[in-house]
């Protein structure tokens, strides 16, 4: 009972860490209408994607892949220490 009861509550932090990746991603995107955001908005939220992209492309190409994995894709830390058979940080 313990188990699913734990695998539960990942699975909730998942769902919401995924909605909020969604909610973040949403604010690199440009806007579906453009006359709805000022020019300079619209720069500032370019700026800051590609600061993001860059980032992530200085990172060794493990990390990023865990980056990647976890924000982007939702997986916990346990999924991915099982998928990539790697030991859970203490």
């Amino acid at each position: 009972m313990v188990v699913f009861r734990h695998k539960a509550i990942d699975r909730l932090r998942a769902l919401r860490r995924r909605s909020r990746v969604a909610d973040k991603a949403a604010e690199l995107l440009p806007p579906l209408d453009d006359s709805a955001e000022r020019s300079d908005q619209a720069a500032d939220r370019q700026e800051r994607a590609e600061l993001v992209r860059q980032a992530l492309l200085a990172l060794p190409e493990d990390q990023r892949k865990y980056i990647e994995w976890a924000f982007l894709k939702g997986y916990t830390h346990h999924q991915l220490a099982e998928l990539f058979g790697a030991p859970l940080a203490q």
